[in-house]
């Protein structure tokens, strides 16, 4: 493949306009994104919509997001041989939430437990992909779903 050389230059041409465009386009963006917080912290005029007492004077619109949950939960062993005693640990990954405090568990092969997740076991005895799925309920009533995954092999 042989380039031409006039094609070649129009190339450059065009990737040397295009550059420029967008060199052009950041600094107009500074320059409006400058203006805007010279706007705001100039302080209000006399008799504006900032005056004392007035909607939205000496303060900005916030809003509070509650802390929501995040279930973590862990298969210990995630895989081996049939029966198969798994242990499961359970754990929120958000600090600032409130704590669980009930669970609904189905461990994929039918069966299922709202026990809290203290030295929680659950044995597989039929060879299968199993996936867990234990649901946490906040003290606040918000919820919050953690997934693993166990593989049962058959014996020997």
């Amino acid at each position: 493949m042989s380039l031409d050389p006039s094609g070649l230059a129009r190339a450059s041409g065009i990737v040397s306009r295009l550059a420029a465009a967008m060199l052009a386009l950041a600094v107009a963006i500074c320059i409006a994104a400058g203006e805007a917080a010279a706007q705001d912290s100039n302080p209000p005029m006399a008799g504006g919509p900032a005056e004392a007492g007035a909607p939205g004077a000496n303060s900005s619109p916030s809003i509070d997001f509650p802390h929501l949950p995040r279930m973590v939960v862990e298969a210990v062993p995630s895989y081996g041989i049939a029966p198969l005693t798994v242990g499961f640990m359970v754990s929120n990954a958000n600090p600032l939430s409130s704590p669980f405090v009930s669970y609904r568990w189905t461990f994929g092969d039918g069966q299922f437990s709202t026990l809290p997740p203290t030295l929680f076991f659950h044995t597989y005895t039929k060879p299968g992909s199993y996936v867990i799925e234990v649901t946490g309920t906040t003290a606040d009533g918000l919820n919050s779903t953690g997934v693993a995954g166990v593989v049962v092999r058959a014996g020997p």
